[in-house]
Parts: C-alpha cells; sequence; structure tokens
C-alpha cells in the first residue's frame, strides 16, 4: 500500500511493499501483519486523516471524524441519479400539464 502526501491511497498486490511509482508516496508493508491495523484505519479515514510520520516513515493516522462526518453529510445531500431522473419527469408532466391549462 502507498499513501500519497495528499492523503490518498492505492494498493497494488503485485507491489504489497514498494512504491510502485517511485514518487516517494509512503509505503506500508501490506506482507507484515503488524500493519493490519494500520492499513484499515487508513483504508476507513483517507483522506480525513493526519498523518503520523516518524523518520520519515508513516507510522500512524489521527483521524479527523469531524471532517469525515461534513463529507458524510454534504455527499447525502447531492441527489442520485434515479432521483435527477424522476424530477426531470416530474418537470415534464407539469409542464404538459400547464401547456394544457390543467393547473
Amino acid at each position: 500500500m502507498i499513501v500519497r502526501r495528499d492523503k490518498s491511497f492505492e494498493i497494488n498486490s503485485l507491489f504489497p511493499n514498494t512504491d510502485w511509482y517511485e514518487e516517494g508516496n509512503y509505503v506500508i508493508d501490506e506482507t507484515k501483519t503488524e500493519n493490519h491495523e494500520l492499513i484499515e484505519k487508513i483504508k476507513r479515514y483517507s483522506p480525513f486523516m493526519e498523518l503520523v510520520i516518524k523518520d520519515d516513515k508513516l507510522v500512524d493516522i489521527i483521524p479527523n471524524e469531524e471532517l469525515k462526518i461534513e463529507q458524510d453529510l454534504l455527499e447525502s445531500l447531492i441527489p442520485t441519479p434515479e432521483e435527477v431522473f424522476r424530477a426531470e419527469i416530474d418537470l415534464q408532466i407539469i409542464n404538459i400539464l400547464q401547456e394544457a391549462d390543467l393547473i
């Protein structure tokens, strides 16, 4: 697993313990069981976390629950494609009824 400085991450099963981009990303060795807890935290909180760096290695993260909740709330306000489709149909029906002077 690599973790970028922007707090995003990628997993590549062909390279579980190297920075395959060679961009200076942080590497978490997926083959070591002692890293599994950190990997799960990164998956859960990325990018809403602070990176804890020691000796230029990522050793932990500090989750930012407030930002995550805020983002989840914002995403919940965005209509789904189905909701948009239904709203468009409703508008078409209203326009047809108005043109026919039925409303």
